[in-house]
């Protein structure tokens, strides 16, 4: 939720936690909407009770309807003839938008203007009839031509998403293809993409979301080029062709706080497939082979840390999840899809077993190094746990208890997967010089039992295979494994040559920080006891 400081000031806000800061790139205030925010919080200038303004006569306005539809076809011009052709670089690039600068703060100016003077904008960018006659050119005589085609050669080069197999049904592709522009508010998140989100050009679209059918439009707009998006931020080495991720993050977060429009987004406009395909494609392309029991016979995939902390792409997605998962009709659509949870799930154990530590002569020889578990602590808190504690803010009722004990069900077959993917068929087989502290799997099957014995009524007999011994040993050895470990490192025997390593991550699991104790220790635990 976002607010400006008069609203904050001339509302309700007595023992809220707030912070504030100044958003440099522009946007909106959530105040007025219902869906945001209490109403009783809003300021005596927006909510139903608000005074309406008077009607502005149309005869001072007319020219404005004129000449301002042309200042955004000059934009979409100059856009177009500084696109790099594609048989030298299939990104385009700009050094900068300096050129553009008068014309943008001619554009703040009249934006500042007042909600008539952005209706126009707002008008002008959605009309679809008037996209299609300046393609053709044939009202616009007195501008000069800027082919059309250099948008279509740009919009054929751009990359499409790859759908995960587990997400896709029986009528749907494999790719989301972006899909081609029927207005001018299409085309310029399209360059806006191409053009690494300039900050001039995303403040200009974030000012007109004041109009809510303007907003409902954007976010269809942004979705159609959200996966080409998170192709330019993982794929682009050079700095200057990568996409701003906080740029990326400040379009969601005031796309992504409207609960009606999150539904409508999930269900026409595919926004539960994107984020979880992003987040597959994101992770899947920086994992290695897992170092738990036998290297060579283990056949598991993890997050390998070193990509990770060389790249850290994964949050501006993680932070868009977290918003969408934050709305309760968004987590119920997310829990209740079964390949949507499915989905989840595999992304999550890619981070199960990852930063082995070992103790003895041949932990020289392994690949992964314990200097990175800094970044194996941080990466499982804030995309495991973080998304969990979201959608569980909504699970503490009993009319989901089928739906916790659906979610059970499906973790409890890919743990049986993972520990046969490492080779663990009885417990006794598990190596005992190895540790890993990530096993978030085990953690949300500790977490969700919880919730369901304590705020759902549930029942361990309908949520725990308790007849089959063998697996639930199976399933204790890994968060056993764990508290031994600290007690070793505690004595400082067997882990010395490593005692700094193992005792800071012996800490950051126990950590009250950031809830780290009751989503690692705490979880480990509950699941033992």
């Amino acid at each position: 939720m976002s607010l400006c400081p008069n609203c904050f000031h001339n509302g309700n806000h007595q023992e809220h936690d707030a912070s504030m800061f100044q958003s440099i790139g522009g946007g909106i205030c959530d105040c007025g909407d219902i869906t945001v925010m209490n109403p009783n919080s809003f300021c005596k200038h927006h909510g139903p009770s608000r005074l309406p303004n008077a009607p502005i006569p149309q005869s001072l306005i007319r020219c404005a309807q004129i000449v301002l539809p042309r200042l955004i076809l000059r934009l979409i011009q100059y856009l177009r003839s500084h696109a790099t052709p594609i048989k030298s670089n299939p990104y385009s690039t700009m050094v900068d938008f300096d050129s553009l600068a008068s014309l943008f703060d001619l554009i703040d100016d009249l934006n500042n203007a007042g909600s008539s003077i952005r209706s126009i904008f707002t008008d002008c960018l959605l009309n679809s009839d008037f996209y299609e006659q300046f393609n053709t050119q044939s009202s616009f005589n007195d501008l000069p031509n800027i082919a059309y085609d250099v948008y279509l050669q740009q919009l054929n080069a751009a990359t499409s998403l790859l759908i995960p197999i587990s997400l896709r049904t029986d009528n749907s592709l494999a790719y989301f293809h972006i899909r081609k522009a029927t207005c001018l508010l299409d085309e310029i998140f399209f360059w806006l993409t191409q053009y690494q989100i300039p900050e001039r050009l995303l403040k200009f679209v974030l000012m007109l979301l004041t109009d809510f059918n303007f907003k409902r439009s954007c976010i269809q707009s942004f979705l159609n080029i959200y996966g080409m998006s998170i192709d330019r931020l993982t794929h682009c080495r050079n700095s200057r062709d990568r996409i701003n991720r906080s740029r990326i993050a400040q379009i969601s977060v005031q796309l992504f706080s409207n609960t009606d429009i999150i539904i409508q987004a999930i269900k026409e406009y595919y926004l539960m497939e994107l984020m979880l395909s992003s987040l597959y494609f994101i992770f899947s392309n920086i994992l290695t082979c897992c170092q738990l029991q036998e290297p060579k016979e283990n056949y598991h995939l993890v997050v390998f840390e070193i990509e990770f902390s060389k790249n850290m792409h994964y949050w501006p997605i993680i932070s868009d999840f977290i918003n969408v998962l934050s709305h309760e009709n968004a987590s119920r659509e997310f829990l209740s899809e079964k390949r949507f949870f499915i989905t989840w799930i595999k992304i999550i154990s890619w981070f199960q077993g990852m930063n082995v530590n070992h103790h003895g002569a041949e932990s020289e020889l392994l690949l992964q190094s314990n200097t990175n578990y800094l970044f194996a602590f941080t990466i499982e808190t804030e995309c495991c746990a973080l998304v969990l504690w979201t959608f569980l803010a909504h699970l503490m009722k009993p009319d989901f208890l089928e739906m916790t004990t659906s979610l059970v069900n499906y973790l409890f077959l890919e743990v049986r997967q993972w520990l046969s993917s490492i080779g663990v068929e009885q417990y006794k087989d598990v190596v005992k010089n190895q540790i890993t502290f990530h096993i978030p799997l085990h953690r949300y099957i500790s977490i969700l039992n919880y919730v369901s014995l304590n705020y759902q009524d549930g029942e361990l007999k309908n949520l725990f295979p308790i007849e089959n011994e063998i697996f639930l040993l199976n399933l204790a050895v890994f968060p056993l494994r764990i508290q031994v470990a600290k007690y070793e490192i505690m004595t400082n025997t067997i882990w010395s040559y490593q005692s700094y390593e193992m005792q800071m991550q012996s800490d950051m699991h126990c950590s009250a920080r950031g809830n780290n104790c009751s989503y690692m220790n705490d979880a480990d635990i509950f699941l033992l006891q």
